[in-house]
């Protein structure tokens, strides 16, 4: 029970001063984003560290999320693919192509009011709408925080444990003052357990 209110909570802290335009456009993600830099000149580019990852019925699912911050300014663009092998970012808007969150600073309603104007311009277009938070069920899914989480998340302990590498032995052992003399930053040599002599190169007279 505490961990679904948290993961509620972390939801509700995501979408905190943010607006979501649900669009309908029957294209690639690609393409489509193509469209939008060209009429708004925008600069929307794939973010694969923002990717979703959603696993259901033990199969994993793939939503890319593509990026635009204006230059100047707090607000950040995503546009979320909705769609994927037949599953849905958001179930309860499976005839929405793509998801349009704008966050990062406020939108006022004049603003938002003419970026769906200039959505709607581009021709590929079929609907665009404003998605309130209270039509949403799912918003969990876009929130992608938790994705960066995991990336920058320290390494643990056994993570930094590596097995050591399995060498093959020569039968026809090298001679002590051939073998190579590793020096320098980061190399190391390495003796073998019978080994208890270092060989050192010898030192001329002056």
């Amino acid at each position: 029970m505490k961990l679904k209110l948290d993961i509620e909570d972390l939801a509700d802290d995501f979408f905190d001063n943010t607006r979501l335009l649900g669009i309908v456009a029957p294209l690639k993600s690609y393409q489509f984003c193509w469209h939008v830099n060209q009429v708004l000149q925008f600069d929307f580019r794939i973010n694969n560290d923002l990717e979703i990852q959603l696993i259901k019925k033990q199969r994993r699912y793939y939503f890319s999320v593509f990026e635009y911050r204006e230059p100047a300014s707090s607000l950040v663009h995503y546009l979320y693919n909705n769609q994927f092998d037949g599953e849905y970012l958001l179930p309860e808007f499976r005839h929405l192509d793509y998801l349009w969150l704008l966050k990062g600073d406020t939108v006022p309603d004049d603003r938002l009011h003419e970026l769906i104007s200039s959505v709607k311009s581009i021709g590929v277009v079929q609907l665009v709408m404003e998605l309130t938070n209270e039509k949403i069920k799912n918003k969990g899914h876009l929130n992608f925080t938790k994705n960066l989480q995991s990336i920058t998340r320290p390494a643990t302990r056994e993570a930094l444990i590596t097995k050591p590498k399995t060498e093959t032995r020569n039968t026809h052992p090298v001679p002590a003052h051939k073998k190579p003399l590793l020096c320098g930053k980061n190399k190391t040599t390495n003796y073998t357990a019978n080994s208890s002599l270092l060989i050192f190169p010898k030192l001329l007279p002056l």
